[in-house]
């Protein structure tokens, strides 16, 4: 379904009056389906009357479609005015929207650009023969992260509107804007709010929007969330700066002490009996990859930061690979330090000292995946993104290991729905070495050379399977071996370990804990034949070590504080990589649970109450956080009240045991408290003095606190906190909370504390972003009466921007313009056209446009022409990509001096693709001179013709261009004979073009004898089944089943094959049909709950009910019960989960939990 048809109004069917004088009334909104049942609108819009939506249908002079709708979900009048309302019926399919956060905390400010509202504003209303109809106006524009309107609240500053805002002191709720209330706000796939209209407004251009987050501030978020589909903690954050500069000393220590190779995690290797005293490491081979890693070393000692990320299976040789590279930097003088953050977490440990890495800092990541796919996870990747591309703090290199499951956990981007690893994703993609598994090739010729140095080696290179060197040095044979040949007793402790592992408890597990989960993975028979002393035994057995082969278990050393002392031990890590392989779709029994609920960490008792949550054992959850809530726990606490909403019993247990010393846990718990009408609670707890002894280093939830204090009526509470001088007491982390504390200082009537703060962020706040100046010239100084500091501000601003970012340079042009800084302007612009990166073609295209706006000209025609004189001409794609951006700024003038260069004679006709764009871009431009020019070089015969894409595009291009004679020069090349037959998109391409042409049929004959079923890559599943249309299509059937049956057998499971089984179901592959969906229903990765739903409707359309039924029992233990409930439709299964067979749990209260 197209974005379009997401795009809603939302009526308000209003009855006033009564009997005979009673009349109807509309009042109009806007709207965003969610998905195909439910809207994301302002609750002020739907608080009265019947609720009606109504959308164009889909296709062209269609009707609108109108439905009755209820509020499902309500939030907050007074702050988070936001509404999810409910259709009568399902609008047909419609995958779930990403959602998105501003960030908050950043030391710089920055602007979210390119957002998007569509709404159904009044001025666009017209008449029909069936009453008053609106059309959608589209509205374009930016949020500044620091600008607020109010707590919580955002700015959309408008650029581009269909017709210009009412004045500021205006709400839109009475102008010809009226109805744009409840639009909702995009950034790319990313809802991150919608448009409020009784907000407060700031500006002319200004549009307040209530953020997604505040969703957070509702007593029933859980609900919320669950219906978007993600958690808050899973939101993209935009965008995600540097924080400030933490004091403390720099992190790490000197690379020359770092000496002890298995501090740093290197597995031990084998020992053996007859060759005793050898060194601690075997000796090293170098491989392709170490080539690679040493180039990256060689950038660093260079002065460039580097970041290199190291994937391979367990045990293939990736730390050693990292420890090896850092010789160069020990041995070239320059005093390197090595960072390996791990105390008392690893995310903890990273954020904590992230913004003190000195320049030749060596970041040690190893196993990085408990860094980044954390709920910390996305605040490290934007730190460690921010380090890398800082000049000023480099050079760093941070080395990085990961297994291939994780990396495309943090790698791969979401078909729909939430994007929990964006940051992530952005920090890794483009630096990955991929390890191989095994020696082979050259390596196994230079590992045969080595051999003779260590007899480790020799005895690899001779008993090592499938060349599998690394693993044997590691013992993983023998450990797999000693694994899956363990006594039952061992087996349930491994068990019982993986588990944990997979389910989030933390890598070093608690000896009692794996003592009490492994009797429930014995048999009866098992449990009976065991020994008084098995426990004992079992761990011996696992703990055991010989000939250097490692331990299953391995006795650990917690390195946190918080230590209860009692013993731990760790798995062995490639035992972990097989749990999570292996184990992924089992449930853990009872006794897991059980042994879990004694557990007394309680971010472990959180996240495993998480995963039984996912995964239907709700009781077993409630459990779990019960006893994470009485080790004071406020996520736990939070859950449990969301499990248990009515229940008071539940809210003394969480007020027992909650710890209140933190503002945002005060403000949460009392939001929560005035929600439920606990009155009494809420006194109680205002008893403790919270204003007056609660800690003000956490601005964010000093406000929280601030605003719920004033709700609830707590006036003496809210004069303690102001008595706390807060204006120079709260550390001033971001402009943003400066903007915010400002504005509930000014609703308080605080003036001396809103005049002291502004004029201390005046003083403090960084202006390296020019959306500091923003805020400030707009908002901060005329707050306070500063008109004197406006001009030194500018001058600091202009001296501080970086002129690389044509994005902040074209947002302080626009700044100095509305302070009418003309000279600052024309200045800066002298500066920027000189200094600007040239390597962007839409950076050329911004910038040109944002000269012309501030009147720049003088300054827009340099750099046009700048831009025209950097063009290399031999490059088609280079000199095409300057000319759109030329086009796009309608520099028609620097399109001409660039034409007279003539780069027709010049640019190289080897690439057939990108001179059929070059082609294109010409006649979109009208250059026919160019044309002829280029034509006349007779492309045809110098085009390179292994890529049947590319030449599908300059036949096309040729045609456009009307060079027939082209066109007969290159098929008579016979292209037919000579494209590969890799790329079944680029075959499609040229079998399109050769039926259009409707004169080629030769041609298309000679490529399908080639066969191309046979020997196209099925890497890219739609466009092979595209290829398949296109062989149906010529009538190729032979080929048609050839190529269905390799989709069907051959092609990665994945939810691309959902587009495969629709194309075999219409060409009647029905033997193919169930032969692929068999293999999705077993083997169809279960993590991205959108594709899973899809798909399952796919196979039911495929007539795959039988599959279909056993892809939906595979949900639950995946972690997918939410989707497993949605399909079963059965409320005894929301309400109380499921057994684990998938039935539903026989009902159970708080008084059924220990």
């Amino acid at each position: 379904m197209a974005i379009q048809d997401r795009f809603v109004e939302v009526i308000a069917e209003i009855t006033v009056g009564s009997g005979p004088t009673a009349r109807t009334e509309w009042e109009y909104a806007s709207g965003f389906l969610i998905d195909g049942r439910h809207v994301l609108t302002s609750l002020h819009a739907v608080v009265r009357g019947q609720t009606l939506v109504r959308r164009a249908s889909p296709g062209p002079g269609s009707s609108k479609q109108v439905w009755q709708a209820r509020v499902l979900l309500a939030g907050d009048l007074g702050l988070a005015d936001l509404a999810i309302v409910e259709l009568e019926q399902d609008v047909g399919p419609l995958s779930r929207f990403g959602f998105a956060r501003i960030a908050e905390r950043t030391e710089r400010l920055a602007v979210v650009e390119d957002c998007d509202a569509v709404g159904f504003p009044a001025f666009i209303e017209s008449e029909t023969a069936t009453g008053a109809t609106r059309q959608p106006a589209h509205v374009r524009g930016g949020i500044p992260i620091a600008q607020r309107p109010g707590p919580g609240l955002l700015t959309l500053q408008t650029r581009h509107s269909p017709r210009p805002l009412p004045p500021a002191d205006q709400t839109l709720a009475g102008s010809v804007w009226s109805g744009m209330s409840g639009a909702a706000v995009l950034v790319g796939d990313h809802v991150v709010g919608v448009i409020s209209e009784h907000a407060p407004r700031q500006g002319v251009s200004d549009l307040t929007i209530v953020p997604i987050t505040l969703i957070d501030t509702l007593p029933d978020a859980t609900t919320w969330w669950e219906l978007l589909g993600l958690t808050s903690g899973q939101l993209l954050t935009l965008p995600r700066l540097k924080e400030d500069t933490a004091s403390g000393p720099s992190p790490g220590q000197s690379l020359e002490a770092v000496t002890n190779p298995f501090l740093l995690e290197i597995h031990q290797a084998i020992d053996l009996d007859e060759h005793p005293g050898l060194p601690p490491l075997p000796a090293y081979v170098r491989r392709r990859h170490d080539r690679e890693l040493a180039a990256a070393v060689e950038r660093a000692l260079a002065g460039e930061s580097t970041l290199k990320v190291l994937v391979g299976g367990s045990s293939t040789g990736k730390t050693r690979a990292c420890w090896e590279a850092l010789t160069p930097l020990r041995r070239s003088g320059q005093d390197w330090r090595l960072w390996h953050p791990i105390d008392p977490s690893h995310p903890d440990a990273a954020l904590a000292a992230l913004t003190r890495v000195e320049p030749r800092t060596v970041v040690w990541l190893n196993e990085a995946q408990f860094y980044l796919d954390t709920p910390l996870g996305e605040q490290v990747a934007a730190g460690l993104r921010e380090l890398l591309r800082a000049p000023d703090r480099g050079p760093v290199l941070v080395l990085a290991t990961l297994w291939p499951e994780h990396w495309d956990t943090l790698t791969t981007r979401p078909a729909g729905g939430a994007d929990p690893h964006a940051q992530a994703r952005e920090l890794l993609t483009g630096h990955k070495i991929q390890l191989p598994d095994a020696f082979t090739g050259q390596d196994a010729q230079r590992l045969a050379d080595t051999v003779h140095r260590d007899p480790r080696l020799a005895r690899a290179a001779a008993e090592a399977a499938d060349g599998k060197i690394t693993q044997y040095l590691a013992g993983v044979p023998v450990l797999l071996d000693r694994y899956r040949t363990a006594p039952p007793a061992v087996r349930a402790l491994i068990h019982a370990a993986m588990d944990a592992r997979r389910l989030g408890y933390g890598p070093h597990l608690s000896d009692r804990f794996l003592a009490d989960a492994a009797p429930g993975y014995l048999t009866d028979d098992e449990w009976d034949a065991l020994g008084d002393d098995w426990l004992e035994a079992a761990f011996a057995y696992a703990a055991r070590r010989g000939s250097g082969i490692p331990w299953i278990i391995t006795r650990a050393r917690p390195r946190t504080t918080t230590s209860s002392g009692a013993p731990v031990c760790r798995l062995a890590d490639y035992l972990e990589q097989t749990g999570r392989r292996e184990r992924a779709g089992l449930y853990p029994p009872d006794s897991f649970w059980s042994a879990a609920a004694r557990l007394t960490q309680p971010a472990t008792l959180y996240a495993l109450g998480v995963s039984a949550y996912d995964r239907g054992l709700y009781k077993a959850a409630a459990q779990l956080w019960k006893h994470a809530t009485a080790y004071d726990s406020p996520p736990a606490a939070f859950r449990l009240l969301k499990v248990f909403p009515d229940d008071f019993r539940v809210l003394r247990h969480v007020l027992e045991h909650t710890t209140v010393d933190q503002p945002a846990t005060a403000a949460a718990l009392l939001g929560t408290l005035q929600e439920l009408g606990a009155n009494e609670e809420v006194e109680a707890l205002l008893a403790r003095g919270l204003a007056s002894s609660i800690p003000l280093d956490d601005l964010y939830g000093v406000v929280a606190l601030f605003r719920i204090l004033r709700e609830i009526g707590a006036d003496e509470d809210v004069d303690a906190l102001l008595a706390r001088d807060l204006a120079r007491s709260i550390p001033l982390v971001d402009l943003y909370g400066v903007v915010t504390l400002l504005s509930v200082l000014g609703e308080a009537e605080a003036n001396e504390q809103v005049e002291a703060l502004a004029q201390r962020a005046v003083g403090e706040v960084a202006l390296t972003n020019p959306l500091a100046l923003d805020s400030l010239l707009r908002h901060a100084l005329p707050s306070i009466g500063q008109g004197n500091q406006v001009m030194a501000l500018v001058e600091r601003a202009v001296g501080d921007v970086d002129l690389n970012n044509p994005y902040l340079t074209i947002r302080l042009l626009e700044l100095l313009r509305v302070a009418e800084a003309h000279e600052q302007a024309i200045a800066l612009a002298e500066r920027a056209v000189h200094t600007v990166d040239l390597s962007e073609p839409f950076s050329i295209t911004r910038l040109l446009q944002g000269l012309r706006e501030v009147g720049a000209h003088e300054q827009a025609m340099a750099f046009a022409e700048r831009a025209v004189q950097g063009v290399d001409l031999s490059a088609p794609n280079t000199v095409g990509s300057v000319l759109e951006a030329l086009r796009r700024a309608e520099e028609h003038e620097a399109i001409a001096v660039l034409l007279a260069r003539d780069p027709a004679r010049f640019v190289s006709l080897n690439d057939p693709e990108a001179i059929g764009w070059l082609l294109e871009t010409l006649y979109t431009i009208a250059a026919q001179e160019q044309i002829a020019a280029l034509i006349a070089r007779d492309p045809a015969h110098h085009a390179h013709l292994d890529d049947p894409g590319g030449i599908a595009r300059l036949l096309h291009a040729l045609t456009l261009s009307e060079a027939h004679d082209q066109v007969e020069i290159l098929l008579g090349r016979d292209i037919a004979r000579t494209v590969t037959l890799v790329s079944p998109e680029g075959l499609s391409s040229l079998l399109d073009w050769l039926w259009e042409a409707g004169t080629h049929d030769e041609q298309a004959e000679i490529l399908l004898a080639r066969a191309p079923a046979r020997h196209v890559a099925l890497d890219d599943p739609e466009a092979a089944s595209e290829l398949l249309d296109q062989l149906e299509f010529w009538g190729a059937h032979e080929q048609v089943a050839v190529l269905a049956d390799r989709l069907a057998r051959e092609a990665a499971v994945d939810a691309h094959l959902e587009l495969v089984l629709e194309r075999l179901r219409d060409a009647g592959a029905q033997a193919q049909v169930t032969t692929l969906a068999e293999r999705i229903s077993g083997h169809l990765p279960l993590s991205n709950r959108d594709e899973v739903v899809r798909v399952l409707g796919t196979l039911r359309d495929a007539g795959a009910h039988v599959q279909a039924e056993a892809l939906l029992r595979r949900l639950p233990p995946h972690g997918q019960f939410a989707v497993y409930c949605e399909v079963r439709a059965d409320p005894s299964l929301r309400r109380n989960g499921c057994e684990r067979d998938g039935s539903p749990a026989q009902p159970w209260g708080w008084a059924d939990l220990d």
